[in-house]
């Protein structure tokens, strides 16, 4: 189940990639509004991109708290903010930009954990020669 969270995870944020490029690239010098595109079936990238990115996260946080190895804070925080921030064009910018807060002290919180774990492991591979 993680690692098809990570696959979809990772699909999901090329794609939203993929779109943002093509809304800053093309177009907005072609003029035009990328709100009008959405609703012309542009927007439909922008959903399926933004759905995988949830559900990767999804998954790859369940799979993450069923591990035990992170906190359980950091991975529902990391999970509540990519979910969330799949629904970011429908939610006002304020709550978007809570959101993204949220998803960033998930993330400082998983990495934090990550290094921590490692600095403990590091003395005892020193100390059996390895």
């Amino acid at each position: 189940m993680g690692f098809a969270g990570y696959v979809l995870l990772s699909l999901g944020q090329a794609l939203v990639v993929g779109v943002l490029f093509a809304q800053v690239f093309v177009l907005d010098p072609l003029g035009t509004d990328f709100h009008n595109a959405a609703l012309a079936g542009g927007g439909l990238a922008a959903v399926i991109s933004l759905l995988t990115a949830g559900l990767g996260a999804l998954l790859f946080a369940i799979a993450t708290l069923r591990a035990g190895i992170f906190p359980k804070w950091a991975t529902a925080l990391f999970a509540f903010g990519f979910v969330a921030l799949s629904a970011a064009p429908v939610l006002p910018k304020l709550v978007a930009t809570v959101c993204e807060v949220i998803l960033s002290v998930g993330l400082v919180g998983l990495s934090w954990a990550l290094i921590s774990s490692a600095v403990q492991i590091e003395p005892r591979l020193a100390a059996t020669g390895e």
